[in-house]
């Protein structure tokens, strides 16, 4: 009943993202989910190649566009932008950068679409933004992570991304 209310899962995610999309709206809608931001979990699959970078980095853009409110949006624009800019250069590293812009462009040609979801989910959003975001650091696994080079990069960006948090969270409603 309450997930018919929401919308059930979003079909339109692929590759990662429906579940997490699916507990943050049924939160947002007023029914709390249990989220562990520590946990853990393993999926028995093949290893991550290029079309699981371009479908996170849409799906990302999907997930802030269509759950947050428009102040929210703006306030946070500044970090979402340097965090796009630091996956895309990490994902060069990887030689992934084309499937990281792709997917970016991807996000951008179904705005229309995102918009769509985003009128629904809004309408049954009852819990505020800063009632459910916490500041909570940037942990880059698998693929993304592993390299030196992109571990320096993370640790950095979270000191950034801290600070930035620390000066916005009082304007978030």
């Amino acid at each position: 009943e309450k997930a018919a209310e929401i919308g059930y899962f979003d079909e339109d995610y692929f590759y990662g993202w429906a579940d997490g999309d699916f507990s943050f709206r049924m939160t947002i809608a007023g029914y709390p989910c249990l989220n562990v931001a520590g946990a853990k979990v393993f999926h028995l699959k093949e290893k991550k190649g290029m079309p699981w970078v371009y479908y996170q980095v849409r799906n990302r853009w999907w997930f802030v566009l269509k759950t947050y409110n428009f102040r929210t949006l703006v306030l946070c624009l500044p970090a979402i932008a340097l965090y796009q800019i630091a996956v895309f250069f990490g994902m060069l590293v990887k030689g992934k950068g084309w499937q990281a812009l792709k997917g970016g462009f991807a996000a951008l040609f179904s705005l229309s679409l995102v918009f769509k979801k985003r009128r629904d989910v809004m309408k049954v959003k009852r819990v505020k933004d800063k009632e459910v975001l916490t500041g909570a650091s940037i942990d880059l696994l698998g693929e993304a992570g592993g390299s030196k080079i992109i571990s320096l990069g993370t640790g950095m960006m979270n000191i950034i991304l801290k600070v930035y948090w620390m000066l916005i969270k009082h304007f978030i409603k």
